[in-house]
């Protein structure tokens, strides 16, 4: 015992860190050493998962384990505050609370947290007597506190005061207009702000916060009626969830500095796309248009389409893309075998999904990628077989020198797929091909 109590402080904090965390609570016993130590870990991870109870759900099976978790917070609690002066970094606390003396436990560790100087407050709270669990009134005073990530609450005549905070997460949080307002005023060098199923939020005002650089947001407004105002000149990255441009009444006052933006179940994200013409990264993720899009922003590099419908074609006009990711149904591409800088090519291929058809537009769309330097293909298919067996006149694929190819169902072998491969592109000089969890690389003169 005299030995393990006379570790170094660095070896213990890293047994401490590496076990569970409902073992490593009971390291404390081991002496007064390691309880001083754990005591004053920086960081506080309390999850009700770590002890066996389902967190998306409230079951009367749970009830034990919930009983344990609440136990090993009480102790918790009692031995930090035995320990006076220890600075926390970090409070991550994931919980169900379904009773007054839960709710009061809930309030004693935020205080806590906030009274010793926190820098991270993560707090997810459930509960099983009403929509949300009430964070009503709660002083969040911290000139320390650096990120706030709050979850499944309801805040209510709250105050704030985080002169240092510089990333703030609300998910599935109700909060009315006035007390957003005061919530944001309350931040004044907030740089990343992530509004994410909110409840009664209706106007997102930003106009007091310069050093915004990243907002995304879902805002819930089925019938119309919302409001988001952005004013920031270092604004970088935006990301939309949901959207759409003409149910929410949207003033970005500096579109030319936003060089990001994510587009995720969107409406019409064509016309919202021309309003940043300075993008050098667009991602389009299972978003719809009717006929056509056409990208023609000059400067940008990379280019994401995932699972967005385009019927007719997708027409690329921006000479300076180099990285371009698809995957999706069979879309025209033109535009692509002029762009000079193209240097990555990523396409997932779910052939199951794709009509009989498949293989012309495969053919097309690797003919048109052939200058990029790096070609890459995961292919989701049952059986290992590139060109359909009714396929009889192949017509040979030039110029593609480098490929990735990862089929994710293994049904085949190496040699089957390499005879199709030459066959198909005779100017192959490597290969990286993965089998299931296979992988093996090909050098061919």
């Amino acid at each position: 015992m005299d030995r393990i109590s006379n570790l170094p402080i660095e070896i213990i904090r890293e047994i401490q860190s590496r076990l569970p965390r409902i073992y490593a609570v009971k390291t404390s016993i081991l002496s007064k050493k390691w309880q001083r130590i754990w005591a004053s870990h920086p960081k506080i991870l309390l999850d009700e998962i770590d002890f066996g109870a389902d967190n998306s759900r409230y079951r009367a099976k749970d009830k034990p384990k919930r009983e344990a978790f609440l136990t090993y917070l009480i102790k918790s609690l009692e031995i930090r505050e035995r320990h006076k002066n220890c600075e926390v970094d970090e409070l991550f606390l994931r919980m169900i609370v379904d009773s007054d003396a839960d709710e009061l436990l809930v309030s004693k560790w935020i205080s806590f947290a906030l009274e010793n100087s926190i820098k991270r407050l993560c707090l997810s709270l459930q509960t099983i007597r009403r929509d949300h669990y009430h964070l009503y009134g709660v002083a969040f005073c911290s000139h320390k506190l650096v990120d706030l990530i709050l979850s499944d609450c309801k805040i209510k005549n709250c105050s704030f005061k985080l002169p240092a905070l510089k990333l703030l997460f609300l998910f599935v949080v109700r909060i009315e207009d006035d007390d957003f307002k005061d919530l944001i005023a309350g931040c004044p060098l907030i740089e990343q702000l992530r509004v994410q199923d909110t409840k009664k939020l209706r106007t997102i005002n930003l106009v007091s916060n310069p050093n915004l650089q990243f907002f995304g947001v879902h805002l819930p407004c089925p019938h119309g009626g919302g409001k988001i105002r952005i004013e920031s000149p270092n604004l970088h990255s935006l990301e939309f969830i949901s959207f759409n441009i003409h149910l929410c009444e949207l003033e970005i006052m500096s579109t030319t500095t936003v060089r990001k933006l994510t587009l995720l179940h969107a409406y019409d994200p064509e016309t919202f796309i021309e309003k940043f013409p300075l993008l050098d990264k667009l991602v389009l993720d299972t978003c719809g248009w009717s006929q056509k899009l056409h990208i023609s922003q000059p400067n940008l590099v990379s280019l994401v389409l995932k699972d967005s419908t385009v019927r007719r074609e997708v027409r690329i006009d921006s000479p300076k893309l180099k990285s371009l990711e698809y995957k999706g149904g069979l879309t025209d591409f033109t535009g692509i075998q002029d762009l000079q800088e193209l240097e990555f090519v990523l396409l997932y291929l779910d052939l199951l999904k794709l009509p009989d058809n498949w293989y012309s537009w495969f053919r097309d769309i690797l003919e048109s990628c052939a200058r990029s330097k790096t070609l890459s293909l995961i292919c989701d298919i049952q059986e290992v077989v590139l060109i359909p067996v009714k396929v009889t006149d192949i017509l040979p694929v030039n110029d593609i020198k480098n490929l990735e190819l990862e089929i994710k169902t293994r049904h085949g072998t190496f040699e089957v797929v390499i005879a199709e491969l030459i066959s198909m592109l005779p100017d192959l000089k490597t290969l990286s091909l993965t089998l299931g969890s296979t992988t093996k690389f090909f050098k061919f003169s």
